[in-house]
C-alpha cells in the first residue's frame, strides 16, 4: 500500500498550495448541501429512496460560479479542487442526514406518534453521521489507496467535475438544462401546491389554486368491482418529481412499479374488498394490508442481493483484521486526518451514540455498545459492496440490525428501530463519504481538507435538515402515511419491528399467506436473474414491485411515465443521459422539492 500512495503523492497529488478548503467553497457547498439535504428527504419520504447529489450539487456550483464570476463577484476562477470541496461539502449534508430521517426516524414517530424533542433528534442524527464519517477514515486507506476499489459515483463525480472545468461548452449545456429543469420543477410546485395554500389562507378565488392530481376514475373500468378508483389513489399527478425520479430509476424498475400497482391497486385490492378480507375501499385500508407482502419484497430482494455479493461481503468482514487503523505512518500520514483524532472522535461518536440510546430510549448498554459495534461491522461490508458494485444496501442492513435487535430486545418495537438506525445509518454514512473521497482521489485533492469539508456538511445537513422534518413536512404522525407523504422507507421499518415485537399473530391471515407468496417470488426473479441473465431486462424488479404496493397508484403511474420517457429517449440518442437527462432529471426534482417545502411551510403556517 505504501507504494501506491507514494505514487499516488508524486504524480496525482496537486500539493499542499492549491486551493481547495477555501471559505468560497464551504460556503457554496452548505447553501447546496441545505438545498439537496431538504430535496432528499423531500424524496424519502415521497418514494422511501435517497439519490445521490453531488452530480447535482457539481453542476449548480459551477453554474453558480460562472453568475459569480459574470458579476465581477470573484476574482479568480475556481479550481477543480474547490469544486471537489464544495461537492464534498453538498453531498455530506445531503445524503447522511436525510437518509435515516425518511426512514428510521419517521418509521419511530408512527411507532409512537409523537416527535422526539428537536435537540435530541438533532443529536441522534449528528452523532450517527459523525460516526460514519470517522469509520470512513481507516477504510479510505483499505479500500481505495490500498485495494483501489472502483466507487463508480464517486469516478463518474471526478469525471464530471474535470469536464466542467475543462469543457466550458459542454459543462455551459448542462448547467443550462438542470437550471431550466430546475425552474419548471419550481413553477409547477408553485401552481399545484403554493398557490393553493396562499388561495386557502386568503380565502381568494379557488380557479387559481390548481389541482395537484386530476382523479381518473374509469381509467380501470375493465376490471370488475372497482367501484371508486379514485379511493384507491388512482389518479394522473400534475407533478415532475416522480416521473424525474423514473428516469433516474431505469426503464426496468419504472415498468415494474406500474405492474405493481396494477396486480395490488387494481386486481388484489378490489377482490380482497369483495371477500371482506380488507374492510373498505381505499388506499389506507389496502395499504395496512398490502405493506407485508410488499415489505418482504423489498426487504428480501435486498437480502438476496447483498448474499449474491457474498464475497465483496467476506472481504468486508474480513477487512477488519487488516492493516485499517492506520496506526503506522507512511507517506500520507502528514496528509491525513492524524489517527488519535480519528480514535478520540470516532470514540465520542460512539459514546455519543451509546448514551443517547440508553438515555432517551433505555437501551440496555450492552446491546447499545453492541449496536455500535455492528454499525462499524457493517460499514465495513456496506463500503466494500458500493466500492465494487455502486449500490449501498442500507436497506437489507437495516433489515439484518433490526432482526439482531429483536433477538436481543424481543418485544420491543421502538427500541428495535433506533437500535438498527445506529447500524445503518452510519454503516450508509460511511459508504456515501468514501465515494467523495473517491472521487478526491482521482483529482488529487488534499485528504484532510476533503474530510473536514464532510465534516461541515454533516453539520449543516442537521442544522437545516432536521428543524425541516420536525416543524415543515413533517409537523406530526398524522400526516404520514397519505398521499401526501407515503413513506415507504418507513413503512417496511415499521412492518418489520411490528413483526419482531408482535410475531406473526400481529399480521392478517390473508396477509401471511401473502407474505409467503412474496418471498417466493422474491426468490424465485433473483434465480432468474442468477442464472438466466439474459432474462433480466424483461423480468419484473422485486423492489419495484414491493414499492408498488405501499406507493399510491398514482404515484406509480408517474415513475412509470418518466421511466417511458427515459427509455425512448436513450432508444433515440444513447448519449443523452450523460449530456442532458439526468441534469433535467436532477434539476426537476430539487426545483418541486424547494417549492414543496415552501408549500408545506405555508400549510403548517395556515394551520
Amino acid at each position: 500500500m505504501e507504494e501506491l500512495q507514494r505514487a499516488w503523492r508524486e504524480r496525482v497529488f496537486q500539493g499542499e498550495h492549491v486551493p481547495q478548503l477555501t471559505a468560497r467553497a464551504l460556503l457554496t457547498g452548505a447553501l447546496l448541501g441545505a438545498v439537496t439535504g431538504v430535496s432528499n428527504l423531500y424524496v424519502g419520504l415521497k418514494v422511501g429512496w435517497s439519490l445521490g447529489v453531488v452530480l447535482t450539487a457539481s453542476i449548480l456550483g459551477w453554474g453558480a460560479w460562472q453568475l459569480g464570476a459574470r458579476l465581477g463577484l470573484l476574482r479568480r476562477a475556481p479550481t477543480v479542487l474547490e469544486a471537489n470541496a464544495m461537492a464534498s461539502t453538498a453531498s455530506a449534508a445531503g445524503y447522511s442526514t436525510g437518509t435515516t430521517l425518511a426512514s428510521a426516524m419517521a418509521a419511530h414517530l408512527v411507532l409512537t406518534g409523537h416527535h422526539l424533542p428537536v435537540w435530541q433528534l438533532a443529536a441522534w442524527i449528528l452523532a450517527i453521521s459523525m460516526l460514519g464519517l470517522f469509520v470512513a477514515v481507516p477504510l479510505k486507506r483499505l479500500l481505495i489507496d490500498a485495494e483501489q476499489l472502483p466507487f463508480p459515483s464517486g469516478a463518474a463525480a471526478a469525471e464530471t467535475l474535470r469536464s466542467l472545468h475543462a469543457d466550458r461548452g459542454e459543462a455551459a449545456r448542462r448547467a443550462r438544462a438542470l437550471l431550466v429543469a430546475l425552474a419548471v420543477g419550481m413553477g409547477l410546485k408553485l401552481l399545484t401546491g403554493v398557490v393553493p395554500a396562499i388561495v386557502a389562507r386568503t380565502g381568494g378565488p379557488a380557479w387559481l389554486a390548481v389541482p395537484a392530481s386530476v382523479p381518473t376514475p374509469g381509467m380501470l373500468a375493465l376490471w370488475p368491482g372497482l367501484g371508486a378508483a379514485v379511493a384507491y389513489g388512482w389518479a394522473i399527478e400534475l407533478s415532475v418529481l416522480l416521473p424525474a425520479a423514473g428516469v433516474l430509476v431505469g426503464w426496468r424498475v419504472a415498468w415494474s412499479i406500474g405492474l405493481g400497482a396494477v396486480i395490488c391497486f387494481g386486481g388484489l385490492a378490489p377482490w380482497l374488498v369483495a371477500s371482506a378480507a380488507i374492510e373498505e375501499p381505499g388506499f389506507r385500508a389496502t395499504v395496512a394490508w398490502s405493506v407485508w407482502p410488499g415489505a418482504t419484497l423489498m426487504v428480501m430482494a435486498g437480502l438476496l442481493s447483498l448474499a449474491s455479493r457474498w464475497r465483496s461481503v467476506a472481504r468486508g468482514v474480513l477487512a477488519l483484521r487488516g492493516r485499517a487503523g492506520g496506526r503506522e505512518a507512511g507517506p500520507l500520514a502528514d496528509l491525513e486526518l492524524a489517527p488519535r483524532w480519528v480514535w478520540l472522535g470516532g470514540g465520542a461518536a460512539a459514546l455519543a451514540c451509546v448514551i443517547l440510546q440508553v438515555v432517551g430510549f433505555g437501551i440496555p448498554v450492552v446491546v447499545a455498545v453492541a449496536a455500535v459495534g455492528l454499525a462499524v461491522l457493517l460499514a465495513v461490508v456496506a463500503a466494500r459492496v458500493t466500492g465494487e458494485t455502486d449500490v449501498t444496501p442500507m436497506g437489507p442492513l437495516g433489515k439484518l440490525a433490526q432482526l439482531a435487535s429483536g433477538a436481543a430486545l424481543p418485544g420491543h418495537a421502538v427500541p428495535n428501530v433506533m437500535v438498527a438506525s445506529v447500524t445503518a445509518g452510519a454503516a450508509a454514512s460511511a459508504a456515501d463519504l468514501l465515494t467523495d473521497l473517491k472521487s478526491g482521489v482521482l483529482l488529487g485533492a488534499h485528504p484532510r481538507r476533503q474530510w473536514l469539508a464532510q465534516a461541515a456538511g454533516v453539520v449543516v445537513g442537521v442544522a437545516v435538515v432536521v428543524p425541516v422534518f420536525r416543524y415543515v413536512l413533517v409537523p406530526d404522525a398524522a400526516v404520514l402515511g397519505g398521499d401526501a407523504w407515503p413513506a415507504p422507507a418507513a413503512r417496511v421499518w415499521v412492518s418489520v419491528a411490528r413483526l419482531v415485537g408482535q410475531g406473526l399473530p400481529g399480521v392478517p391471515v390473508s396477509a401471511r399467506w401473502a407474505t409467503v407468496a412474496a418471498a417466493g417470488l422474491a426468490v424465485l426473479l433473483a434465480g432468474l436473474e442468477r442464472w438466466r441473465p439474459r432474462w433480466r431486462p424483461w423480468l419484473p424488479s422485486a423492489t419495484g414491485l414491493g414499492l408498488a404496493f405501499v406507493l399510491p397508484p398514482s404515484s406509480s403511474l408517474s415513475f412509470l411515465a418518466g421511466g417511458l420517457f427515459a427509455w425512448w429517449v436513450v432508444r433515440r440518442r444513447p448519449e443523452a443521459p450523460s449530456s442532458w437527462l439526468v441534469p433535467v432529471a436532477a434539476g426537476l426534482i430539487a426545483g418541486e422539492s424547494l417549492m414543496g417545502v415552501v408549500a408545506a411551510l405555508l400549510t403548517a403556517s395556515g394551520g
